[in-house]
Parts: C-alpha cells; sequence; structure tokens
C-alpha cells in the first residue's frame, strides 16, 4: 500500500524547516527544494531534479524541541548595565525581559535598538496594557526564523513573559496559536516554550542559589567572593566571542591587600552559566566588577 504524501499543517510547517532537518542531520543540503511533506512516520524533501530524500519524523521533531528550548549565553537577556528581568507593575509575575543588545559586540550600545532600550528601560511601567506594552518592545520578525539564512532587518528591544507559563515572543506564539497540532505532532502533555523562559528560570536559580549562600554564611562572614568582567567581542575580530573573566580572593571584596585577588583563566560568554553556578557551589559569591573601581582597575591593567 502506498503511503499518503500529506502537506504539512501549520504546525508542521514551523517544525519540518530546512533549518530544522539541517540541524538533525548536518548533511543535509539546503537549496533546490520543491517541497516538504509527512509520509508516515518520515519526513520527506523532493528536489527540483525528482529525486526525493526522507528522514525520521521523530529526529527532526527531537531537534525542534531542543532548539526552541535551548540554553543561551548568560548575557542575551540582561538590559543594559546588566539589567536584569523588570517587574511590569500592572500583571502579577509579570516581566520585561530585554535583549542583551549592549553585549552582542563592542559597539553595539550604539546601535539604534539599544539606545532605545536605554530610553525606556525606566518607562515601561507607563505602558498600562500589554498591548501597548508589546507594541513598544516586540517586532513582527520572528525572534527564532524557520531558516537561519534570513536576517532579522529589525531587533526587538526584548520580550514581555510570565515565568513557565507565557512569552511573547514570535517562536512561543507559533506554538500557542497551534497548540492542537502541536498536541497531535508531540503528545497530549505538549506545552509551548522558547529560550527566553528557559533563560528566565536559570536567572532566577542562580539569584535564588546566591541568596542561600550569603544567607547561610556563619556569621555573615564573606571572605569567599569573586568578581566578574565581560567583554564584548570586537567587530573584525579573529574571535567571534566575548571575554568573561573572574578575578577571585578569600579575603573579602574590600580586602586592602591587591596582592590578594587572583585572576582565573579566561572564558567566553557561553562559559557564564557553568562558572556562575561554579562559584556559588564552591562557596564564592559573586559580583558584577564594574561596582568595585579597585577591583577593575587591577583588571584593565591586567589585559592592557
Amino acid at each position: 500500500m502506498k503511503e499518503t504524501y500529506s502537506e504539512l499543517n501549520e504546525a508542521q510547517q514551523i517544525i519540518y524547516t530546512p533549518s530544522m532537518i539541517g540541524r538533525a542531520f548536518p548533511d543535509f543540503e539546503f537549496g533546490d527544494i520543491s517541497g516538504i511533506y509527512r509520509v508516515g512516520t518520515k519526513c520527506v524533501v523532493l528536489r527540483n531534479d525528482g529525486f526525493e530524500w526522507s528522514y525520521p519524523a521523530e529526529d527532526i521533531k527531537k531537534a525542534y524541541r531542543n532548539f526552541i528550548g535551548r540554553e543561551v549565553s548568560f548575557f542575551d537577556y540582561l538590559g543594559p548595565d546588566y539589567r536584569g528581568p523588570i517587574p511590569w507593575a500592572h500583571k502579577s509575575n509579570t516581566f520585561v525581559l530585554l535583549k542583551g543588545l549592549h553585549y552582542s559586540s563592542k559597539d553595539s550600545y550604539q546601535k539604534p535598538e539599544a539606545q532605545m532600550q536605554r530610553l525606556w528601560i525606566d518607562s515601561f511601567n507607563n505602558l498600562k496594557t500589554i498591548q501597548e506594552l508589546t507594541a513598544v518592545i516586540e517586532n513582527s520578525n520572528d525572534d527564532d526564523s524557520d531558516e537561519a539564512i534570513l536576517p532579522d532587518t529589525k531587533e526587538a528591544l526584548g520580550h514581555v513573559m510570565t515565568p513557565n507559563h507565557h512569552c511573547s515572543c514570535q517562536a512561543f506564539q507559533k506554538q500557542l496559536k497551534n497548540l492542537d497540532a502541536f498536541k497531535e505532532e508531540f503528545s497530549e502533555d505538549y506545552q509551548p516554550t522558547c529560550k527566553h523562559l528557559v533563560w528566565y528560570k536559570l536567572f532566577r536559580e542562580f539569584q535564588t542559589k546566591r541568596t542561600e549562600l550569603i544567607d547561610n554564611l556563619p556569621g555573615g562572614e564573606k571572605n569567599n567572593v569573586a568578581v566578574w568582567f565581560y567583554t564584548p567581542m570586537t567587530n573584525g575580530s579573529t574571535s567571534p566571542y566575548g571575554t568573561f573573566q573572574i578575578w577571585w580572593t578569600r579575603d573579602g571584596l574590600y580586602s586592602k591587600d591587591i596582592n590578594s585577588w587572583k585572576k582565573y583563566k579566561s572564558l567566553t560568554q557561553y562559559d557564564a552559566w557553568k562558572y556562575l553556578f561554579k562559584m556559588i557551589d564552591t562557596g564564592f559569591i559573586p559580583y558584577e566588577g564594574s561596582l568595585y573601581p579597585k577591583i577593575k582597575q587591577l583588571h584593565e591593567k591586567s589585559i592592557t
């Protein structure tokens, strides 16, 4: 019995894209595609030359789940001056999550969207409806576009989110809009997610663990401390990564002996989550370094 070539429904059109097939199968060849279909348990790609290639649908679905719920850099959703999620006063448990536009490169703070963030950062609570708020910070482009090769011509300032439940980003909204079809494709307990919800969960876990470490110190002593500095990548540099640098001491944040501070090995922005948690797990309280002039001077001197 010949299997039927099924046209993709709305959820499947989001899942079975060339970019997602490429994530599941690195040898996938982009371009020259006349159509993508579901045939039983397979995803079939028809080429303009008449050839067809089939791929296990489950592998592509797994790639989609991994991609849509991926962990991104600590700096991807921090506002100016490393500001975290901003509580929105007009709805409980609702936050403005700013995109890390200031940290993508050394000069990215000059971008129009970054300047808009600085302009609006203390004014979001002047907007009293979700519609007004999302109109200011969102854009019409998908934050996770179907095709990695498509340029994002206009940056969003950020997103409006409710932890564990909802995000205004297009990636989440597409799942929500087609939830029945997503449940049919995955399972009845399928729930939309996105990288913003994943980021926020990690951020809150970090804050909670840091607070618990401080609260549980014997006698309130804060001798074991570490400070971190981040330097975004420079456009045109041979390295595509920013530098995440840690300094530490066992003599307290305001140690009079500057030589008590030790420099840790150089890391990148993609190491930040791991080492922020590692600092706490080893009993060191992490601090953002630019707030401490003496240590900042020591750091800057070490990189000149």
